[in-house]
């Protein structure tokens, strides 16, 4: 299941943009500047009920995939051991909601309204920098809305390293003096300085997951690096060095990543990890899941399950057509015969599977396929919300993930 770091971070996010929002609309006359805080994040994780009114459906174009060096440098940046990588592509994102002109200086109450709209109606699977939303610019150093990807990279050993890219003419260098003058300790790896301290630091508005923070800066690359050890930056800029084996070293990864074309927003699992997590076995063993739960999917799908192939990488995420969010699966296999067997197998695991926490008909509550299409070793399915009220990132937390199912 995805590492306790970054999912256990999106609901903190979700409950602190959901509290901002209430809070700023109970004190409407009152200037941001005077706003009371810090604020106090919920612990308590948000759950939004699917909606179980259908969304019309819509024609949409498929659009054709694009090459990305931000895409390439994310798969860099990610040790081969890791057990993914998720971003957001801002730019991407504010183009589709027509807010490009939003940034750091833009109002709080119009930052935090397009946070919850990326957090509840259009979802981010990466969402690094929303954690210091009400930390003026000016001490932080940067903001959310100036940054033009984040990464999220979940570390095998069950911790996360966040990466944030801003443009030329940003300056995130105030983030380390924002960090040092709060009494974080500097020190050198591999020509690169790490500003880590403890949780006490910290004001009580910024999150700290693990009782340490820690940052540096590839300045070069306007890129800032965040995570809750030093020791885990140490594993990042290794494999950015190339003293590591990363993602970029399985083509396989950036294969299934480009399938995905212009995504907002996505994950990228290499296929050993994710066979090992979306196993035949796991949707079938009611010791694992709920016991109605497997049963349901067995009967529902089981011969499509004993008819899947293995892939060698996973992209998962959506991008935007025509306005609307459309959900992607990209496979990128050995060779193209198994990914032309698995194109009417993974179509009906959509078509016809069932939500294992609820034993609700994906097809209905989840989403319904629009297309899958295999072009040599890569399958690309595209499938439409049934709902207006899924959320993204809630189909591959809550592991509704069928469509990735692996041989056992």
């Amino acid at each position: 299941m995805p590492s306790r770091p970054s999912h256990w971070l999106q609901h903190v996010v979700r409950g602190l943009i959901i509290a901002s929002i209430g809070l700023l609309s109970a004190c409407a006359t009152v200037p941001v500047a005077a706003l009371p805080t810090p604020i106090v994040i919920p612990t308590v994780t948000p759950t939004v009920a699917l909606s179980p009114t259908p969304l019309p459906p819509t024609s949409t174009p498929e659009p054709q995939p694009s090459a990305s060096a931000d895409l390439r440098q994310i798969l860099r940046l990610t040790p081969a051991d890791a057990t993914r990588v998720a971003f957001t592509d801002w730019a991407v994102v504010k183009a589709a909601l027509k807010e490009t002109a939003i940034t750091g200086q833009s109002d709080l109450r119009e930052r935090l309204a397009f946070l919850r709209t990326m957090s509840f109606d259009w979802d981010a699977l990466s969402l690094c920098g929303a954690t210091n939303i009400r930390t003026p610019e000016a001490d932080w150093g940067w903001d959310t809305m100036d940054a033009l990807w984040d990464a999220t990279i979940d570390l095998d050993n069950q911790r996360s390293v966040c990466a944030i890219a801003f443009p030329a003419d940003s300056d995130p260098r105030l983030s380390l003096q924002w960090y040092a003058d709060l009494g974080f300790a500097p020190s050198d790896y591999r020509g690169t300085t790490i500003y880590s301290g403890t949780a006490e630091l910290l004001p009580q508005s910024i999150v700290s997951l693990h009782g340490q923070q820690a940052v540096a800066l590839l300045a070069d690359r306007h890129l800032l690096l965040l995570s809750d050890a030093r020791e885990n930056l140490y594993r990042v800029l290794d494999a950015d060095a190339g003293a590591a084996e990363t993602f970029l070293d399985h083509p396989a990864a950036l294969v299934a990543a480009e399938t995905l074309g212009a995504a907002g927003s996505a994950v990228i699992v290499l296929g050993a990890q994710a066979c090992q997590q979306y196993s035949r076995s796991f949707f079938e063993d009611p010791t694992r899941m709920t016991r109605r739960g497997a049963e349901f999917i067995t009967t529902a799908v089981g011969p499509e399950l004993a008819a899947v192939h293995a892939y060698e990488a996973l992209a998962f995420g959506y991008r935007y057509e025509a306005g609307e969010p459309v959900i992607l699966y990209g496979f990128a296999y050995a060779d193209p015969a198994p990914a032309a067997a698995d194109v009417p197998t993974r179509e009906a695991l959509a078509a016809k599977g069932v939500a294992h926490l609820g034993q609700r008909l994906y097809s209905k509550y989840i989403f319904t396929p629009i297309s899958s299409k295999a072009d040599g070793a890569t399958l690309l399915v595209r499938l439409r919300r049934a709902t207006e009220r899924l959320q993204v990132m809630d189909v591959f937390a809550k592991r509704e993930m069928l469509v990735a199912a692996c041989p056992s």
